[in-house]
């Protein structure tokens, strides 16, 4: 964007608060979400080890290409924080 339009839609007031009301509202409904986050990746994390434990078992890898539910890396979790 255009650091000239920024600063006409930031000088109008209620812009300014309603943005500003909007951006706390943001962070509330992402930390309310963190959780929720961190319940679907400890769920991703139990899928793929069991998928991988049956790869082991029966040698056979070539499932492990169709999977899609990979869990998210520690540091990407971190930064939701």
């Amino acid at each position: 964007m255009n650091a000239n339009f920024l600063k006409k839609v930031f000088s109008i007031y209620k812009f300014y608060r309603d943005y500003k009301k909007f951006l706390s509202i943001l962070i509330c409904i992402l930390e309310t979400f963190q959780t929720e986050f961190l319940k679907d990746n400890q769920k991703k994390v139990g899928t793929m080890n069991e998928a991988v434990k049956q790869c082991i078992n029966s040698k056979n890898f070539k499932s492990l290409e169709n999977f899609k539910r990979l869990p998210w890396t520690k540091d990407i979790l971190m930064k939701l924080k």
